[in-house]
């Protein structure tokens, strides 16, 4: 909602967070599937770097590794 993004950018935050913030929200976060779609040749594979589990989307590095989950 317009109320909840407000919010969002009048917390007091450093630039670095704010920007993580507005990237995710958006889905433009440098996940191994995007990049190995668009740098084969970089990043050789989609699979997340840390489970090794499953094609790492933005919703994998958020939500879904399970490794990363139990460091939340």
């Amino acid at each position: 909602s317009a109320s909840a993004w407000s919010a969002l950018w009048r917390t007091p935050m450093p630039h670095i967070a704010r920007s993580t913030w507005y990237r995710l929200l958006h889905l433009h976060v440098s996940c191994a599937a995007l990049l190995h779609r668009i740098m084969p040749d970089k990043v050789t594979s989609p699979i997340c770097r840390i489970c090794q589990v499953a094609s790492e989307s933005p919703d994998d590095m958020i939500l879904t590794c399970p490794t990363k989950q139990s460091l939340f």
